[in-house]
């Protein structure tokens, strides 16, 4: 496979059955301290080259078809991502994602997502479990510009057995500057 070829490959649909798993993970999130926040994002990378992902009119008529259990509205990062931003509880926010990726997917748009954000709270503290493209889930704790490894270990050891989790660290990969 060429250079060329790579490029003009569509990259795989988002997976979407994991992403439910988070709402069954709520109470030994609660036990160990993370409390949701009640915010989500659903982060889409921005076009580039020939590719143009979803526009905003796109995603809009998507997002109004058939109702959400959550609301949602659109804002973009400092790098250029557009994000659907979710509100709700738990569980509404959780059916929400699934349901926008799935529609993203039969939109022939699942390539474009990159990952979703659920933002936690403990004490002060915002904590987030992302989730992948490989369908699985891995914890960022932001602390002071760096991102806490200590804490996203305790935070991993709370949902052992529950949720599916990257396993490999190296591949907890930070996200800075979120829009919400």
């Amino acid at each position: 496979m060429g250079l060329l070829d790579l490029l003009r490959r569509k990259p795989k649909p988002m997976p979407v059955e994991g992403i439910t798993s988070l709402a069954a993970a709520g109470d030994a999130l609660s036990s160990a301290g993370l409390i949701f926040s009640g915010k989500a994002g659903i982060c889409l990378q921005p076009p580039w080259g020939s590719r143009a992902g979803p526009s905003k009119l796109d995603l809009t008529g998507l997002l109004v078809t058939g109702a959400l259990p959550a609301r949602y509205e659109l804002a973009d990062d400092e790098y250029g991502c557009t994000w659907v931003i979710l509100q709700g509880d738990l569980n509404g926010v959780v059916t929400a994602a699934a349901t926008v990726c799935q529609r993203l997917n039969d939109a022939r748009y699942g390539g474009d997502i990159l990952c979703i954000a659920f933002e936690f709270n403990e004490k002060g503290r915002k904590a987030y479990w992302i989730y992948d493209r490989d369908g699985r889930f891995y914890p960022f704790a932001p602390e002071n510009n760096e991102h806490d490894v200590r804490y996203e270990l305790h935070m991993k050891e709370a949902v052992t057995g529950i949720l599916p989790v990257e396993d490999a660290v190296s591949k907890w990969y930070p996200l800075w500057g979120m829009p919400f």
